[in-house]
């Protein structure tokens, strides 16, 4: 009996053992630090476009249909942004390591009223569809919930901003063939004008997470997969990022931004300019691939 008795508390002991450990895997941990930083890297940049500009009434006036309360929820918006960064902070804070380096950004010309509302616009799409994409390379319940709750924020903000642009097309036209968009890091690290693509203001900053199980990520219109390391680069490439159609694609969201300059200063608001610097390290410098120097714009979060 002492001998049945002896097993069964290893047994048990063994099944406590083994799902404190499954239990483990699903918490935030040190292996999670390049995403984190990565989901940081996001959150700060469109916090700090926000930031860059300054806002008055006179500003809301020369906007097509503005009134006080788009002015209360501009505020409200730029509130959001800064919440959501505290938020990323507030996970980062769990991670061992975790750490907010310097990094500086630049930030799309607002020449007006309008192509700040456009801009604002078409950084939030992409962010938005960043923060999707991001979720599919985590297996932790904790993350994958703030990266999907960033994603809807920002999706919301592209969507209310986009009522302010004087644009008269669809926003969500009735052929579409695609989910919200969602892109993948590497995809959102790169240079260029295509929907998502964030790497001539956000540099060499940011280092893409790998994906689940050292699998590459393939988001379609509809759906993800994972595939195999050594599948070809070019399907990879072919569907990394969702194509949707409409003002998505191209137009409100999407569109081209305004030529990039050192600053502006329009009647009504004050864009301010200087070197980007993020305060626990050094900037780096560099735009990759932009035709122009996007504007730049100072930044100073404070480690976590």
């Amino acid at each position: 009996m002492h001998f049945l008795s002896t097993l069964a508390s290893l047994l048990l002991i063994g099944v406590t053992t083994t799902a404190a450990q499954d239990q483990c895997s699903t918490s935030v941990g040190s292996s999670d630090n390049t995403i984190v930083q990565f989901a940081w890297y996001l959150q700060v940049f469109i916090e700090r476009f926000y930031s860059s500009v300054q806002i008055d009434q006179s500003f809301i006036s020369s906007l097509p249909g503005g009134s006080p309360s788009s002015y209360s929820n501009l505020q409200g918006l730029q509130q959001q942004n800064r919440l959501g960064l505290s938020a990323v902070q507030q996970v980062g804070s769990k991670v061992p390591g975790f750490e907010t380096p310097g990094c500086e950004f630049t930030f799309p010309r607002v020449s007006s009223g309008i192509s700040y509302i456009q801009n604002a616009a078409k950084l939030e799409a992409d962010v938005a569809g960043a923060l999707i994409g991001l979720t599919a390379y985590t297996q932790k319940p904790e993350l994958a919930f703030l990266f999907s709750r960033l994603g809807s924020e920002h999706s919301a903000h592209a969507a209310w901003l986009g009522g302010y642009t004087g644009s008269n097309s669809t926003v969500f036209p009735g052929n579409s063939t695609s989910l919200v968009p969602a892109y993948t890091p590497d995809h959102v690290l790169k240079s260029g004008n295509r929907p998502g693509q964030l790497g001539q203001y956000i540099h060499a900053c940011a280092s893409a997470p790998s994906g689940p199980g050292g699998q590459a990520v393939v988001i379609g219109n509809l759906g993800a997969t994972l595939v195999a390391p050594s599948a070809s680069s070019s399907l990879v490439a072919a569907t990394s990022s969702a194509k949707p159609s409409g003002p998505f694609a191209s137009g409100v969201f999407s569109g081209s931004l305004a030529t990039p300059a050192s600053s502006t200063s329009v009647p009504g608001f004050t864009s301010s300019s200087g070197a980007a610097a993020l305060s626990s390290g050094g900037g780096v410098g560099g735009a990759g691939g932009s035709s122009s120097t996007p504007a730049s714009s100072s930044a100073s979060p404070s480690s976590s």
